[in-house]
């Protein structure tokens, strides 16, 4: 019981430092987009996005015990796995989709 708070806690810790990424890094209505008010929309694509934001989540998502591959600044099938389980130990949608910024984001 209390490892599972404390997943639970760290996870929506993850998410909320999440919320802390760069306005220079911000979503515009488009899925990959961005612009100077939210973050973008990270989700599996193909080609898969990449950058720092990606490298960033990727980071905190293993420190959480969520990501277990390589540090690479890819969303791959890999990291959005870890971000399904992040969610579903949330009760969110696992999806595997990132949306910081969205009106529907819990923490918003």
């Amino acid at each position: 019981m209390k490892r599972k708070r404390l997943i639970i806690a760290c996870s929506v810790v993850l998410l909320c430092s999440l919320a802390t990424i760069p306005a220079s890094r911000a979503y515009s209505g488009q899925p990959g987009q961005q612009n100077q008010k939210q973050g973008r929309i990270l989700f599996l694509q193909d080609p898969h996005f990449t950058g720092n934001d990606v490298m960033d989540l990727q980071q905190r998502l293993r420190v959480l015990g969520y990501y277990k591959g390589n540090l690479n600044g890819v969303y791959d099938q890999v990291t959005a796995r870890a971000v399904a389980l992040a969610q579903e130990s949330l009760d969110l949608h696992p999806d595997g989709t990132v949306n910081l910024y969205g009106p529907k984001a819990p923490w918003r």
